[in-house]
């Protein structure tokens, strides 16, 4: 509000940042002013008093202001009219929730402690920081439960398409149940100790072998052109390799046939290629090979006779007749047999 004037000179500023009931308001000024108390309207030196008619100003001023207020009060009054009748309602009604709750057996003061206690604890910083970076992700939690939310029919849906490959495999003549037992069976061997041990001996291998897949081609090339050289070489010496390859699949064909016959197998299951059978053949064909070397003589009965007395003829003839006695109980077995075997 401008400055009142009289004469030229300011009667007060700024109005409106002085209350006009205090030491310098409006108020204070006209009643000093209607008193004669020798009151100052001004800051200025020697003021003169106001006029009729800046004091009506003045008044016309004060009560403006009064009726402002008084309306002010006026609204706050019916504000604040109602304020008693509803806490007294929100007052009755905490009390009643209070009742229900004690008589359904719940401790009211039991929970607001705990509320309490849980408001301390979000409140926390090291909860109230993991919280707010939560609600940041909001919309990303928002969309996951959305997802979740979908997973029964995305399970069934699975479950359907199951059902309908189990039936196409069993219309196929696939046992589903004898697949099932030996995959069971494979993951079984799997687990055992020494073929994980294996498998993991094996992965820690597998780049080398990577490396031998590689250089695979270059090792079949190689044996391919060794091959084609030697078979050059046995052309040039008059060697037919064709025949010589036929030859050795006849012999391993004949081979085979042998190991594969019923003689073989008797033999393999017989004493005859026992450690101690062929330990005496072995002494055997040392003694033929150094009687060989020897000078060949003549030697009748009365020289048999005296070579019975030397010790190693003995042992000699002792064997031959143990072994006559044993070959001859076999004999009798094998008679006995109503099959000859």
């Amino acid at each position: 509000m401008q400055s009142l004037r009289r004469g030229g000179r300011p009667v007060f500023e700024n109005i409106n940042d002085r209350s006009p009931l205090g030491r310098g308001g409006v108020l204070a000024q006209v009643l000093r002013s209607a008193s004669g108390g020798g009151g100052h309207l001004t800051t200025e030196a020697n003021p003169s008093p106001p006029s009729t008619h800046e004091t009506a100003d003045l008044l016309r001023l004060v009560l403006t202001r009064l009726d402002g207020l008084e309306r002010k009060v006026d609204r706050l009054a019916a504000v604040a009219e109602p304020v008693p009748a509803l806490v007294s309602g929100a007052v009755d009604t905490l009390d009643d929730v209070i009742r229900a709750g004690q008589a359904r057996g719940i401790d009211v003061d039991a929970r607001l402690s705990a509320g309490v206690h849980l408001l301390e604890r979000l409140s926390h910083p090291q909860v109230s920081a993991p919280l707010a970076r939560i609600l940041e992700r909001a919309e990303v939690l928002s969309e996951t439960v959305h997802h979740l939310a979908e997973l029964p029919a995305l399970s069934a849906l699975a479950g359907d398409m199951a059902d309908a490959w189990v039936h196409a495999r069993q219309a196929e003549g696939v046992d589903l149940d004898a697949s099932v037992r030996a995959a069971g069976d494979l993951l079984r061997t799997l687990s055992r100790p020494d073929v994980s041990a294996a498998l993991r001996s094996l992965a820690e291998r597998l780049p080398e072998l990577a490396r031998f897949a590689d250089d695979a081609p270059k090792l079949a090339a190689m044996m391919m052109d060794g091959l084609d050289e030697l078979s050059a070489r046995a052309a040039a010496g008059g060697l037919e390799v064709d025949e010589a390859i036929r030859s050795f699949l006849t012999v391993g064909v004949r081979l085979t046939e042998v190991l594969d016959s019923p003689q073989f197998k008797a033999l393999i299951a017989s004493d005859v290629l026992a450690p101690e059978t062929l330990e005496v053949v072995g002494r055997a064909g040392r003694a033929l090979a150094t009687q060989s070397n020897e000078a060949c003589g003549q030697t009748g009965l009365l020289g048999a006779l005296g070579a019975a007395r030397d010790p190693d003829v003995q042992r000699a003839l002792n064997f031959v007749l143990g072994f006559a006695r044993s070959f001859g109980r076999n004999m009798d077995c094998a008679a006995a047999l109503p099959d000859g075997r």
